[in-house]
């Protein structure tokens, strides 16, 4: 399963336009469109520009400001992989409390050991909600902690994805299909309340 999402993450920041991945380190970096054309020197209109419009054009030196303002090299702002350029702007991260694994969660921390380039994707947020998962007698099994970290990089790419979505044409459609995913939460959260609607049957036009 991690090699078929290593590969649409390799597949979906070849997809991303270089004013869109430009936006995704922006946003990362929690600037406003205001604070990004200050910082890279840019008009209001070229930095509204390229937060909104994937497709926009950048000029050599709008790109050479982008890359500088961000801290990197036009060469990594066009060619390094996303994720590489997201984790350098985040930057270290907090030292895993490797005891605390052990004695909460060791079979977590034995796939973290044997999976190095994975575990470094997990942040302090991420290992505490592993550390409370608890399996059917205690601490999660290998295969639980599988399960649950499949879930997590799943989640972290679909997240990618609905960004990449949200900056294109199909936000509309994104924007259909998001709400029927909702409509049938909520039906499975309040299955009275469904059942009340069915029994009553479609609202009448008169």
């Amino acid at each position: 399963m991690m090699k078929h999402v290593d590969a649409m993450e390799k597949s979906n920041d070849r997809r991303l336009s270089l004013s869109q991945r430009i936006a995704r380190l922006v946003r990362e970096r929690g600037w406003t469109q205001k604070a990004f054309a200050e910082a890279a020197h840019l008009n209001r209109l070229t930095a509204r520009n390229i937060m909104t419009q994937p497709s926009v054009r950048l000029r050599g030196d709008t790109l050479r400001a982008c890359a500088t303002a961000l801290g990197f090299t036009v060469e990594e702002l066009v060619e390094a992989p996303l994720p590489e350029l997201l984790r350098r702007l985040r930057g270290p991260k907090a030292p895993v409390p490797r005891d605390e694994i052990l004695a909460q969660q060791p079979e977590l921390l034995a796939w973290m050991e044997a999976n190095p380039d994975r575990a470094a994707q997990l942040g302090p947020t991420d290992v505490d909600e592993l550390l409370s998962l608890q399996g059917t007698g205690g601490p999660l099994t290998h295969e639980g902690v599988c399960y649950f970290i499949d879930r997590l990089e799943r989640k972290r790419l679909l997240l990618t994805q609905v960004e990449m979505i949200a900056g294109t044409d199909y936000l509309p459609l994104l924007e259909q299909m998001v709400s029927l995913i909702m409509d049938r939460i909520d039906v499975q959260r309040s299955p009275g309340r469904a059942r009340s609607a069915a029994a009553n049957g479609p609202l009448s036009s008169g």
